[in-house]
This record gives C-alpha cells, sequence and structure tokens, in this order.
C-alpha cells in the first residue's frame, strides 16, 4: 500500500500543479482583459456619467468567466479518481464512470463556482468601495480615477492599504519599505542610500518602485486563488467522481474509504499534521473534523473556513473495502 500510495501521491502532485498553471494562465488574462483599453474605456464612459455601480457591475459580471476554468479543475479530479478507482477494483467486471449531468454533481459545482465568484466579487466591490472614497477625498479627474480602478485591480483592500503605507514609507525614507516581503529587491540598494543620506525619492522614483510592488502583490494574490481554487475544485470533482464510483460498488458488497494526507513536512498547518487530521481513515460519505472543529469532506473543502483552506497542500487517498455488514 505505500508504494502505491507513493504513485497516488506523485500523480496527483502533477496533475494538481498542471490544472494550477492552467488557471493561473486564466487569471492572468483574465486580469489584463480588465486593465486593456477597451475596459478602460468602458469604465471612463461609467465614471463620466457618475455610475459608480456600473462600474461594480461591469467588474463583476466578467469574473463569471471563471467558471470555465473552476469546470475544467473540476473535470479533471473527476477523470482522475475514476481511472485510479477502477484500477483498485480486483474484480473487473465491475466498471465504474463519472457523469457530469448527474444532479448531485451539478450542484456541487455550481456551489463551488458561485461560493468563489461570490467571494472575488466582494473583495472587488470592497476595493473599488475604497477607491471611490479615496477619490471623493482627494477629488481625482476622471482619468486619475480609472487610472486607480485599472492600476490597483486585483489587490485586497487590505494590500492596497499595504501599497499606500510601502509608498508613504518611501516618501519619509523610512526603513520599513526595506522590510516588505514583496518589494522589488533590485531597488534595495538605491533605497538605503536615500535613507542613509536622507535624500528624498522624485515622484518618478516612487511611482517606479511602487508599481513593482503592487505588481508583485497582485502576482502574489493571484498564485493564491489560483492554488487554492484549483484545489478547490479538483478535490471537489473528485470527490464526486468516488461517490459516483460508490454507487456501482456498493452493489457487489463494496465500498471506498478515503486516508487524509499532509505533505508532512514544517510547512502543515497544525491541524493538519499527523495525530489531527493527517493519518485519519474514514467512510467516504462522511466528513473530517479538524480539531479547530471544521469539518472537511475533502482538502481544499470551500466550505470550511479559510484558515483550513488557503494554500492547503493535503491530498486524499482512496481504497476500497468490504462494506461492513449488520446480522
Amino acid at each position: 500500500m505505500a508504494e502505491e500510495s507513493l504513485e497516488d501521491r506523485k500523480s496527483l502532485e502533477a496533475l494538481l500543479t498542471n490544472q494550477t498553471d492552467e488557471f493561473r494562465k486564466f487569471v492572468k488574462k483574465f486580469i489584463q482583459d480588465i486593465k486593456s483599453p477597451e475596459s478602460q474605456e468602458i469604465i471612463r464612459g461609467y465614471l463620466d456619467q457618475g455610475r459608480t455601480d456600473l462600474v461594480i457591475e461591469y467588474i463583476n459580471n466578467n469574473s463569471d468567466n471563471f467558471n470555465e476554468a473552476i469546470l475544467a479543475a473540476f473535470l479533471a479530479g473527476a477523470n482522475w479518481e475514476t481511472r485510479a478507482i477502477a484500477s483498485k477494483i480486483l474484480d473487473k467486471t465491475i466498471s465504474v464512470s463519472f457523469d457530469i449531468t448527474y444532479y448531485q454533481s451539478i450542484s456541487e459545482l455550481a456551489r463551488i463556482q458561485s461560493q468563489f465568484i461570490r467571494d472575488f466579487n466582494a473583495s472587488s466591490s470592497e476595493l473599488f468601495a475604497k477607491i471611490s472614497r479615496d477619490m471623493i477625498g482627494v477629488g481625482y479627474s476622471v482619468d486619475e480615477a480609472v487610472r486607480l480602478i485599472v492600476e490597483n485591480y486585483g489587490l485586497t483592500p487590505k494590500q492596497y492599504d499595504a501599497v499606500q503605507s510601502y509608498r508613504l514609507a518611501l516618501t519619509n525614507l523610512s526603513s520599513n519599505a526595506l522590510q516588505r516581503e514583496l518589494r522589488d529587491v533590485k531597488y534595495d540598494k538605491y533605497v538605503k542610500a536615500a535613507i542613509e543620506n536622507n535624500k528624498p525619492f522624485s515622484r518618478s522614483e516612487i511611482d517606479k518602485m511602487v508599481a513593482a510592488y503592487r505588481r508583485k502583490t497582485i502576482e502574489s494574490r493571484m498564485l493564491t486563488i489560483a492554488r487554492t481554487t484549483t484545489k478547490t475544485a479538483l478535490e471537489s470533482g473528485r470527490s464526486q467522481a468516488a461517490l459516483q464510483a460508490e454507487l456501482s460498488l456498493n452493489r457487489f458488497g463494496l465500498g471506498l474509504v478515503k486516508e487524509w494526507r499532509s505533505r508532512r513536512d514544517g510547512k502543515v498547518r497544525y491541524t493538519h499534521k499527523h495525530g489531527n487530521l493527517d493519518g485519519q481513515v474514514i467512510p467516504e460519505k462522511d466528513f473530517f473534523v479538524s480539531p479547530s472543529g471544521a469539518r472537511l469532506a475533502y482538502p481544499g473543502d470551500s466550505r470550511a473556513p479559510r484558515r483550513e483552506t488557503i494554500n492547503c497542500r493535503c491530498f486524499l487517498l482512496r481504497y476500497v473495502s468490504a462494506l461492513e455488514r449488520s446480522y
């Protein structure tokens, strides 16, 4: 079983990496489309009319395109799991398959798609409201407002504040500017020299460094979104495939159990470590219960709190077992 588990783990890691890369490409294109000249003209037109509500609606409507990327990861996970379960069935007269039109699978796919879009749009709307307040307070022109919206799109409100505080640190020649994890280190020697000589930066110099910091912050968030959303979609697809396969197996007195596996390294969060979730084996239809009290059907289950799912690297292994009978 250990050898089989290692093979499954490596195959799953490769699948997750591939799907994450594909999702990341999609996210990058999505951001580029929002920042395109065509989108900027649409946003400018709405702002000219004083219709900030239409700006939010326009941006949020575009996020529906994420459904396609989530579906791709969902199907990849479902197809992988169907093949994996089939390979573990000793009686080759028993067949399993996955039907994307099965009502429970359609419902689960729709749930994770709508939850992602709802959460993503809520963050975008909150950021836009924050920028709008800043625009009103300072009295920006429409062109300046469009620039602010477009260049900061993709940030959370908290990250937007971090970008503004980075600008302030550079303006005030604060050493805090050298402690930012997402700063562009190629500017470090210039910042150090400016601080040591108490020589302020020009506006254009600050703009350049802030733009680099903003870009890396957006890229970091997009990577987190790609990793977390791909994980959720892929594991959800695997779970739905397993539930469908079990319907076939049950007719032959067989069922599925699932085992939670962490990466078992120093990066594993406490609740997922061995002795907690790691190593637990439960029936397919049951939920894992974290020490935090969260219930998860699989790693990355979006119904659980984010502290249990963001950047989770755990995975499930499934085994075919005989059903326990009571007489």
